[in-house]
This record gives C-alpha cells, sequence and structure tokens, in this order.
C-alpha cells in the first residue's frame, strides 16, 4: 500500500541487543496513506477527517551493518495503534528480553480511550521484521 509520507523516530529509539549480532536500533512509525490510494489486504487505515493513517503499529529495525527491516505490531479487530511513540527495553531483572512499545497520536481528532501499550521479546520483535 502506497503511503504518502511517514514519521519515523516520533520521539524516541531504542538500541537493542541484536541476537544475529551487534546492536539494532528500533524506529518507530506513522504513516500516512492517501485518500485515493486503495487499501491493500490485511492493511486498515483510520480516517481523521484530512487523511488517512495506517492503523498497525510499524516499526524498522536498523541492524549495525546498514540493513533496515520493517516490523509490525498487529492492531486486532477493533484497535488502532496508529503511531509507535515509543520503544523501551525492559527495566526490570526478571524481563531481560523484554520491549515495551507505546503510542498513538490523534492527528487532531477527538479520541478517547486510544493510547496503548504493548510487552514483546526481543526474538519476537526482531523475528517479525519484515
Amino acid at each position: 500500500m502506497r503511503a504518502g509520507y511517514v514519521i519515523a523516530a516520533y520521539n524516541n529509539m531504542a538500541k537493542i541487543r541484536d541476537p544475529g549480532g551487534g546492536e539494532a536500533l528500533l524506529i518507530g512509525l506513522e504513516a500516512f496513506i492517501p485518500l485515493s490510494a486503495p487499501v491493500t489486504a490485511g492493511h486498515n487505515v483510520v480516517n481523521v477527517g484530512y487523511g488517512r493513517l495506517e492503523a498497525g503499529g510499524w516499526y524498522l529495525v536498523r541492524r549495525s551493518n546498514g540493513h533496515f527491516d520493517l516490523g509490525q505490531i498487529p492492531a486486532g479487530p477493533g484497535r488502532a495503534l496508529v503511531a509507535i511513540r515509543s520503544i523501551r527495553a525492559s527495566p526490570f531483572p526478571q524481563e531481560r528480553d523484554a520491549l515495551y512499545f507505546a503510542g498513538y497520536d490523534a492527528n487532531k481528532a477527538p479520541a478517547h480511550n486510544t493510547a496503548w501499550i504493548f510487552r514483546s521479546t526481543l526474538a519476537a520483535v526482531i523475528g517479525t521484521a519484515r
């Protein structure tokens, strides 16, 4: 699906240990979809009046060799993630391989109960990169 433009590194990026070696940088995204662009099967958009946004939680994985992979936290039925605003490694010693993703952006539209936070594992985040 064609994006009109993307906001990357929205608030912060997270440097993590790459199980494949070295370090990786996780970068949250928000993607604006042109009104004229068809919505590809498997994708959902949110209409905020002046434009549409991809509803899934997308991120980039920048590997130490300069290669980028695209990953997603699926929105799930009736849930719009819209933008990953923050990614953090877990501060809890018992969760050494956990990562937290959080976000949302109302994009000037009225919104209620929309902020979200997800916990995942390092293997799942690196493993789901496309």
